[in-house]
């Protein structure tokens, strides 16, 4: 019985090991494709490259990955997933007041965390990374701009694009250019910019 123990505890500790060192491999290999992306542009930027600057070969990306694309997908899934679950935890539906300016902090901080990621997934200038920032935005942030703004569900629709757009774009000129201004501060810009009450 003892023994059976042991070696239960042991094959947990080989696969915590394993997952583990599978997390690293991952890390490093998105770390080396971000830091070829600050370099590059995205359509020029090979699995070998990622590779020989992961320092890793090309049998280990392909255990996790099947192409760059896929690569860049993973990490703009895991972006979205991360946006997504700092969204969750504000009620949108049920309350008449959704903290805004909190919850927007809470993304700024977020993003400047994760500044590099953010910056190349935005230059790769892929729509579809932009579009899907506005699909996990967009049902919740429709219907407060129903309720706090009485707007139509169209007219929401197109505020939700042209404010997302805005922000997304002063987000990056702030990560790129900005070192003074705080994320509380930037959030006050951005709320004077669109004239929302606070």
């Amino acid at each position: 019985m003892e023994q059976h123990f042991f070696k239960k505890c042991q094959i947990k500790e080989m696969i915590e090991m394993e997952n583990r060192r599978i997390k690293l491999t991952k890390r490093l290999i998105n770390e080396s494709f971000i830091e070829l992306l600050q370099a590059k542009p995205f359509n020029k930027i090979s699995v070998k490259e990622i590779c020989d600057n992961a320092d890793i070969n090309r049998t280990t990306f392909y255990n996790y990955y099947d192409d760059q694309y896929d690569l860049l997908s993973n990490i703009e899934d895991n972006f979205i997933n991360d946006i997504n679950t700092l969204l969750k935890k504000y009620d949108f539906f049920n309350s008449n007041r959704v903290n805004v300016d909190t919850m927007l902090l809470e993304i700024l901080n977020y993003i400047k965390d994760n500044k590099l990621i953010f910056l190349s997934l935005f230059e790769t200038y892929d729509a579809n990374f932009i579009n899907r920032i506005v699909n996990v935005l967009g049902e919740a942030f429709i219907k407060m701009l129903q309720k706090g703004k009485g707007l139509n569900k169209k007219e929401a629709e197109y505020e939700l694009y042209y404010v997302v757009y805005g922000i997304l774009n002063v987000i990056r000129q702030w990560l790129l250019n900005d070192k003074k201004t705080s994320s509380k501060e930037l959030v006050q810009i951005i709320f004077k910019i669109n004239n929302y009450n606070n």
